[in-house]
């Protein structure tokens, strides 16, 4: 089954890559806090990347405990904590 998000679209920054260790079930996937999979701004393992990295299969997972409208917003807000995480640490 594919969710229908009406809020979240993502625009592949790698930023949640780039913080991979924030993420409890993916942290063996890590070095310094980033994916090794994540080359070039691109995910290596795209087509076999871990159901916690795609966005429907996670939204399986979690859908007895959260509704759809309510991880598509969370999904919005965790996106843009992410990138604004990114403008912070850029020297101005």
């Amino acid at each position: 089954m594919t969710c229908k998000s009406k809020q979240f679209n993502c625009v592949s920054c790698g930023e949640c890559c780039r913080h991979i260790h924030l993420v409890e079930g993916l942290k063996h996937l890590q070095t310094n806090g980033v994916c090794k999979y994540l080359v070039n701004n691109e995910c290596i393992i795209y087509e076999n990347r871990p159901d916690l990295c795609k966005y429907d299969a996670l939204y399986e997972m979690l859908k007895e405990q959260i509704s759809l409208e309510d991880y598509d917003r969370l999904s919005v807000v965790y996106c843009e904590q992410l990138q604004n995480f990114k403008k912070d640490s850029v020297p101005q």
